[in-house]
């Protein structure tokens, strides 16, 4: 689902909603240095953001109110006092967290047909729908709304087992263009409930699931010590990840502890 297709709520501070719609515009104009008009104590006729459509000659100027509903003599003398600024504008903007209102539509051309400039009421609905296409506003002023997929990925069920045990892996390869996961490895271990990111060349300690010497069994990718430097050993036979995904499918591979990967494990062991 799009983010205009939620039901979101306004904000309920002004100063919040205000510097939300004035980083939303600077969008919509394309002008890096739209910017809120004045402060707080200073006349402002009516103006909280000002800025320039790319192309434009002239300014355009946007008042935002949390009033609702937002009433008709409130657009009127808005719009009346922007008639004062000491420059010409193109186009002066209500941005309102209130609801579409025919009425208010009707004034706002009756208001751009009879007066120096045009004037244009953004609704919450409005608002909601351009939110949509800038995600960077959205994730800093709703990040609860904010889902956004990266990529596809491809996985593989791989099945492992030596005489005692044996593993169910899904193993999938996250998005190249992730700037923090591209090419890592996502190892799920199906029997043990487990997952764990990988790299190849990783360590196998990399499979064990927080302190290795507090680890037991079903703290590992593996179920424990012996299946976690199993199965990182295993993987780091690879020398690519195209390599390991190159599998052939229903085939059946063998794999064998080198004599001083077996030794080195055994110290693992003895020593836990």
């Amino acid at each position: 689902m799009r983010f205009d297709d939620y039901n979101i709520p306004t904000l309920k501070s002004w100063e919040k909603f205000q510097k939300m719609v004035c980083e939303l515009f600077r969008e919509i104009w394309q002008d890096p240095y739209a910017q809120e008009f004045g402060r707080i104590g200073q006349k402002q006729d009516g103006i909280d953001i000002i800025g320039k459509r790319q192309g434009a000659s002239k300014h355009e100027a946007v008042q935002t109110t949390i009033e609702t509903p937002l009433s008709e003599s409130k657009v009127k003398k808005d719009y009346e006092s922007s008639r004062n600024l000491d420059f010409e504008l193109e186009t002066f903007i209500i941005a309102t967290s209130a609801k579409r209102d025919t009425n208010l539509q009707k004034l706002a051309i009756n208001l751009s047909n009879n007066g120096p400039h045009s004037c244009k009421i953004w609704f919450w609905e409005d608002l909601v729908e351009k939110l949509a296409e800038y995600d960077h506003i959205q994730k800093k002023y709703y990040p609860q709304y904010f889902i956004k997929t990266v990529g596809n990925s491809s996985g593989k069920l791989v099945e492992i087992g030596d005489e005692t045990t044996r593993w169910v892996l899904f193993i999938s390869k996250l998005p190249e263009e992730h700037p923090h996961y591209g090419s890592v490895l996502l190892i799920s271990d199906l029997l043990n409930y487990k997952c764990q990111t990988y790299r190849l060349g990783d360590h196998w300690s990399r499979l064990v699931i927080g302190d290795i010497e507090e680890s037991s069994y079903g703290k590992c990718v593996g179920g424990n010590l012996y299946g976690a430097f199993l199965l990182s050993n295993w993987l780091n036979s690879y020398n690519t990840n195209e390599e390991l995904f190159n599998i052939n499918d229903s085939s059946t591979h063998y794999y064998e502890l080198s004599t001083d990967q077996k030794k080195e494990l055994d110290a693992i062991i003895n020593n836990k």
